[in-house]
């Protein structure tokens, strides 16, 4: 549902620019006679008021008229002499431009009189001349006349005029409101009219006899009221393409309402948005009363009522009408005799590309008509209840050559076999019974269900549910971040562990205690059957105190670590999801070094990871793009233990050979996915890494020495499964193995507060792709 404040949001804009991307009060003139002009209009006046009057060829162009206040201007009409008084004029020329003007009309200020001959005009050329961006605004003030933003009675464009109605009095009667107007020759373009809470009779974004009214833009809400007819642009000769009205909040259109209407020409790519409104005649995007096309224009109808017929477009002599769209959603009421066109024409193809959208349920109406596809956006409201479209006619619906497809809200219960859906009804059948595409049925982006078209029913078109749900290969998206997050946790503990103690128990000793801080930093790929790109920032910080015992030493210590990083993940569909992961988090360690050079450790750590999630790429069962973001929170907790035996060669180089045992759990979670509205049941995650390693190291000088490592890694688990309404998912994996190689460099502090620094490089290959960096940090105290 639209917000019924949004003309404000749009007044606002408009106040601050053009939604076109011209200046609300666009100086236009470049060599005019009457410019920059303000009159003001505070008194009672029965005569024209005009800001600028330019005569001649002269122009008269940027000048403004405020009526404010105790301002009125009281029209009056000769009928025997057909002179009329009481206009209000922003600029007036003969035979010269009327351009950039303003009308202000605000605190009470009135413009009434005879509606014949007589209005309101933003700018006005008798003759020729152009009548461009021109403002009219009327703020707290009562008009019961006609409005013009741009007015051109002889030869002329009217484009770019604005016309907005803000706050208005209940007094109000406008005969007729006019973005731009051109009487005879001239195209009406680009012209904007929005306004809340009116009454009218008649409402143009652009009207012109002889020209182009395209790209006009309509906007009504808070139950304005139009005894008439509604369209974006209409001429007689020429386009009316790109138009656009929307009515939005108890807005009610006693009479047609059409975004683009032509005699002769194109009506192409217009829009209708109907949001709890009612018209009581026909809809239409895009209409050609003689000859010429109306293509690809989209009238949208989300909750209301229509009591006449709907036309994507139409084409009442020769022309084409096609790849028009209809959408109707929610509660939308129509007559009995109401008939959906996608398209209609007296000759020339209505049915190619036309499409009609349903996102209802329970609905009654006449008929439909012209559509090559039929979609169905179903809920649970749809499941083993009344059909979709109950139609009233009294002859059968024709499907012939008509694709019906459905595709089922990722919020709606799982379906079970033997569930019915009912799509259309008629009791005097159909020509055909179409063709329901596929024999699937899509859940959000998620599950897919067996069907099967009943071929038995002669007065409905519907299916049943024929397989339980299973998981779509996008559903595996979703798990990749639980996967990454993992992947993440592990490269803070290997941090931890690769460099973290050897260099705690290098500076600990039983007089002193010793802090060290190791931070890490890179990049890396898991190939989980999919890939998972992770970059990101380890930190830990820790404190170490070393006992000596009968079998050598005992280092041991508290540490704190953290951790940001980013992802983004690929499945082979070309989904794509993307975010960011963290995690903050304690933990203990003790490290047992024997005099005989082997050596054992162990850690804890406990912590909370949060991650979010925004998959690209996603799809309906029609193919449509969805969205869905969702957020996560989880504690994590693992451990870890290894054994090793340093032996030296000689009396600089030694050996560390190692194996170590790494253990990452990340409990479960429940998310719902923002925009598909399915909710995921994330599986605890585990990974078990089993690393056998060796390193060489070498001692330059008392204070600097270098190491070069190489190990192989298992990961016996690493896989992220989940459920969608009781179905599992396809689950990332990254069991298997990788290889690592590395570099390293540690200095000893030169003076006895200098930090010891150690520097190393990692590099894998395998089921983990990828490198880090570390610089490690160490003080005695």
């Amino acid at each position: 549902m639209m917000n019924k404040n949004l003309s404000k949001v749009i007044l606002a804009s408009l106040l601050g620019g053009s939604l076109f991307g011209n200046a609300l009060y666009a100086n236009t003139a470049l060599a005019a006679d009457v410019t920059d002009q303000t009159k003001i209009v505070d008194s009672t006046e029965n005569t024209d008021q005009i800001a600028g009057e330019a005569t001649g060829t002269d122009n008269a162009n940027n000048n403004t008229l405020i009526i404010t206040g105790k301002g009125e201007i009281n029209g009056s009409y000769d009928i025997s002499t057909s002179i009329s008084n009481g206009r209000a004029y922003g600029g007036k020329a003969e035979n010269g431009d009327a351009s950039g003007n303003k009308v202000i009309i605000e605190q009470g200020g009135k413009v009434t009189g005879s509606y014949v001959g007589n209005g309101v005009f933003g700018g006005y050329v008798a003759d020729t001349g152009n009548a461009n961006y021109n403002n009219i605004i009327i703020n707290k003030g009562i008009v019961k006349t006609d409005v013009y933003g741009g007015y051109v009675e002889g030869s002329g464009n009217a484009n770019h005029n604005i016309v907005a109605i803000i706050a208005n009095d209940d007094d109000n009667k406008i005969t007729g409101i006019y973005g731009g107007y051109a009487q005879t020759t001239g195209d009406t373009n680009y012209n904007i009219v929005t306004a809340s809470g009116i009454e009218t009779y008649l409402l143009y974004g652009g009207v012109s006899e002889q020209g182009d009214s395209s790209y006009n833009r309509v906007f009504l809400d808070q139950g304005a009221y139009i005894n008439g007819n509604m369209y974006g642009g209409a001429t007689n000769i020429g386009n009316t393409n790109y138009n656009m009205v929307t009515i939005v909040d108890n807005v009610q259109v006693d009479f047609y309402l059409c975004a683009g209407l032509t005699t002769t020409g194109n009506a192409n790519h217009n829009i209708v948005n109907i949001y709890s409104s009612t018209v009581d005649d026909e809809v239409c995007g895009g209409k050609v009363s003689d000859a010429g096309n109306a293509n690809d224009n989209t009238v949208t109808i989300n909750a209301g009522k229509i009591d006449n017929n709907v036309y994507g477009g139409q084409v009442q002599n020769s022309g084409d009408a096609i790849n028009n769209t209809v959408n109707i959603i929610g509660d939308v009421t129509f007559s009995t005799g109401s008939v959906l066109y996608g398209g209609d024409s007296g000759s020339g193809d209505a049915f190619t590309g036309n499409t009609l959208n349903v996102a209802s349920a329970g609905l009654s109406l006449g008929n439909v008509a012209n559509f090559e596809n039929y979609n169905f956006y179903l809920t649970d409201a749809n499941i083993n209840a009344d059909a979709v479209l109950n139609l009233q006619a009294s002859s059968n619906t024709n499907l012939d050559k008509a694709k019906i497809n459905a595709t089922l809200s990722g919020a709606a219960r799982a379906l079970k076999v033997g569930d019915t859906v009912k799509l259309l009804h008629n009791s005097n059948g159909f020509s055909t019974t179409g063709t329901i595409t596929g024999t699937t049925l899509q859940q959000g982006f998620s599950l897919i269900y067996g069907i099967e078209l009943d071929t038995t029913s002669t007065d409905s078109v519907n299916f049943t549910v024929t397989e339980g749900g299973r998981a779509t290969e996008a559903s595996k998206s979703p798990s990749e971040t639980r996967l990454a997050t993992v992947g993440f946790l592990n490269s803070g503990i290997d941090n931890f562990t690769d460099n973290g103690i050897t260099n705690a128990v290098a500076v600990a000793s039983s007089d002193n205690g010793a802090v060290f801080a190791a931070a890490g930093g890179g990049q890396s790929r898991l190939h989980s059957g999919s890939y998972t790109d992770i970059k990101g920032y380890n930190f830990v910080l820790g404190a170490a105190k070393a006992i000596t015992n009968n079998a050598g030493k005992l280092t041991y210590g508290p540490f704190a670590e953290a951790g940001w990083g980013t992802y983004d993940s690929h499945l082979d569909c070309g989904v794509r999801g993307d975010g960011n992961t963290r995690y903050y988090g304690v933990g203990a360690f003790a490290h047992q070094d024997n005099n005989s050079g082997t050596y054992y450790e162990g850690s804890l750590r406990y912590g909370q990871t949060n991650s979010d999630y925004s998959g690209s790429g996603l799809t309906d069962g029609l193919g449509n793009p969805l969205a869905a973001t969702y957020d996560s929170s989880s504690a994590y907790y693992g451990a870890h233990i290894g054994i090793g035996k340093v032996s030296k060669l000689t009396d600089t180089t030694s050996t560390d050979i190692y194996a170590k045992l790494l253990y990452t759990h990340q409990q479960g979670d429940s998310a719902v996915m923002a925009g598909s509205g399915e909710t995921y049941d994330f599986d605890a995650v585990d990974s078990t890494r089993a690393r056998v390693g060796a390193r060489l190291s070498k001692t330059y000088s008392d204070r600097a020495t270098a190491y070069v490592g190489t190990a192989y890694e298992y990961e016996f688990d690493g896989e992220a499964t989940a459920t969608v309404k009781g179905f599992s998912t396809l689950a990332p994996s990254i069991k298997g193995g990788s290889g690592m190689l590395e570099l390293g460099y540690s200095l000893k502090p030169k003076a006895a507060n200098d930090p010891t620094i150690d520097l190393s490089l990692q590099g894998w290959l395998g089921k983990k792709e990828g490198f880090t960096t570390n610089v490690n940090f160490m003080w005695k105290f």
